[in-house]
């Protein structure tokens, strides 16, 4: 690494120090800053000349308000089109109902003036292209006011898109498939389809900074920034955080990487928090035991025991709930934190040392996505009802590592539940919310109803996958 890329290097980082800008979504950059940042990139000489081809913010801004201006008018009820179920296709109905409803999704496939130049350059070069088959069906799940009338065809049977997804992916051959699949299948596709990232090397960050955790995001994200540009990825993707903590020396590497999805096992966490529960009274008792056994006054003694109950007590609370197959969601994210140690065959080589040594790893929350998808996993035990406990506003300032100043907040906005005791036999059924007149609908298939009651969302079998919308 040169000189010259050293120092343009440093007066990139001083620029977004003195900016605060961290992990400020994009959208918020105003003009000059935009050209500031991307006269920064210039000056970097690293492959491809990256900040020739830089998003214009300030026109993507504009262009989305135009997309959001047109809801009330273009789409005057909420969408009520079922989708017929064609052979154990429950699972693909719930997943395109869920991403239907996420209103900036499907206004960028019904009208942004781009997608159609993406598709025939994808389609020019590939023989499928999963982004044309997506604008089709939002055009039939959306369709224009002048289509919207009593007579309206209120279902129809996405036989094409089955026949497409099967075409370009085994996992969805002879009628079988999962939510999840599907959704990392959408997302990945149609990023890959249309990302007008540039492609080249990672920055390499100089030994001097290169355990600064300020510093390896910032290079990070750089990389990110150029890489990853898409509708897709502007909506579902952020950044996650991993540290690697040598046991020897103490010191933390931090590396970076892209998440669309987070999956928790809800039964290894139930029994992860018995556990945890269980160690920390015994952990009381011991240590506090000798101060129990001083006698330094009735009175004292007294009062440290209610003490100790009124800990003990608050504790079997919380044990009862799970042994009673409950958890709540914020004990999710809570698990996603949790320290690993690595020893044995996976000790790490530490370059601080220059030798292996055991070390704790662990993964954080660095940015949070404007779409937050959720999938509690069970396993093949379907049959486990543990329940969790969630609300339609998720609040993520204690999980998120990258402080804006402002609090992280969620609004619920679908849910897919599955019902059945086995994979073969599962069924899915989509709860989402509509944009157009904030009430929940289900649909089952075919069968679309709103839901006058909103404890039929949060209530009944434990949800299957959870979409929270960033409450900007």
């Amino acid at each position: 690494m040169n000189q010259n890329f050293n120092n343009n290097l440093n007066n990139f980082n001083n620029m977004l120090n003195q900016q605060n800008f961290m992990i400020e979504q994009r959208e918020q950059l105003n003009n000059n800053y935009l050209m500031n940042f991307q006269n920064n990139l210039n000056n970097i000489k690293i492959s491809n000349n990256i900040g020739n081809n830089f998003i214009n913010n300030e026109q993507k801004d504009k262009n989305n308000l135009e997309y959001l201006n047109k809801l009330n008018s273009i789409f005057p009820l909420p969408p009520r089109v079922g989708l017929d179920n064609i052979g154990t296709t429950g699972f693909i109905n719930a997943t395109l109902q869920c991403l239907f409803q996420i209103e900036e999704f499907a206004l960028y496939f019904k009208y942004d003036e781009h997608i159609n130049e993406a598709i025939d350059k994808f389609t020019k070069k590939h023989k499928d292209s999963l982004t044309a088959s997506f604008k089709i069906l939002v055009e039939k799940i959306w369709p224009d006011e002048a289509m919207i009338n009593e007579s309206t065809k209120r279902h129809f049977t996405p036989k094409e898109f089955r026949k497409k997804i099967a075409d370009m992916n085994q996992i969805f051959k002879n009628n079988s498939g999962d939510p999840k699949d599907l959704i990392n299948f959408i997302i990945m596709t149609l990023h890959e389809e249309q990302n007008q990232g540039l492609i080249g090397n990672n920055i390499i960050p100089n030994e001097k900074n290169k355990y600064d955790f300020n510093y390896i995001f910032q290079l990070f994200y750089l990389d990110y920034q150029r890489k990853f540009r898409s509708k897709i990825s502007e909506l579902f993707f952020s950044i996650q955080q991993i540290e690697t903590k040598c046991l020897s020396c103490n010191v933390i590497n931090y590396n970076f990487q892209i998440y669309h999805l987070l999956t928790f096992p809800i039964e290894e966490i139930r029994i992860h928090f018995i556990n945890k529960i269980l160690e920390e009274n015994n952990s009381y008792y011991n240590n506090n035991m000798n101060i129990i056994n001083n006698n330094f006054g009735m009175n004292n003694m007294n009062n440290f025991n209610n003490n100790i109950n009124n800990i003990i007590n608050n504790n079997l609370i919380r044990l009862n709930k799970l042994n009673n197959n409950i958890i709540n969601i914020y004990q999710c994210f809570e698990y996603n934190q949790k320290k690993y140690l690595l020893e044995g065959n996976n000790q790490i080589y530490c370059t601080s040392c220059n030798r292996t040594f055991n070390a704790t790893y662990t993964t954080y929350l660095a940015t949070p996505p404007k779409i937050l998808i959720l999938i509690f996993y069970r396993g093949n035990q379907l049959q486990n009802k543990t329940k969790l406990e969630f609300s339609e506003i998720l609040d993520l300032s204690n999980y998120i590592t990258i402080k804006t100043g402002n609090s992280i907040k969620y609004r619920l906005i679908g849910v897919i539940k599955q019902y059945g005791e086995s994979e073969e036999g599962s069924h899915f059924i989509a709860h989402c919310l509509s944009h157009i007149d904030n009430e929940w609908y289900i649909y089952n298939d075919a069968n679309v109803r709103r839901i006058d009651n909103y404890k039929e969302v949060i209530d009944d079998e434990i949800p299957y996958i959870l979409f929270y919308k960033k409450i900007e």
